[in-house]
């Protein structure tokens, strides 16, 4: 996933499937982005399920998600009867742009 440092407003989109590739039903559960910064720390934001039973979470930008640099990430997922798993790590790379 490739962002920009100053895209305020953007909103990032992720559909959830299982591993068969069907949408996982998100309905009465949640979706937690945590990304693991290159000082070591990790940012923990909760996406808005904006289609849970398609299995679609979002997060429109703020200014404090992501600092300029290569980071990693993963998506924990908590389904509605409490099973809760992660998702694999993936990049994030958050290009410096001067407004």
């Amino acid at each position: 996933m490739n962002v920009k440092n100053n895209e305020v407003g953007k909103v990032l989109q992720w559909t959830i499937n299982d591993e068969t590739g069907v949408p996982v039903n998100l309905t009465g559960g949640s979706v937690t982005l945590y990304i693991k910064r290159q000082d070591g720390a990790v940012n923990t934001i909760v996406l808005t399920l904006n289609d849970p039973t398609a299995g679609k979470a979002n997060r429109t930008q703020q200014a404090a998600d992501f600092l300029p640099g290569e980071h990693t990430a993963v998506l924990k997922i908590i389904e509605a009867g409490g099973n809760t798993w992660y998702t694999d790590s993936f990049p994030i790379s958050c290009a410096r742009t001067i407004a």
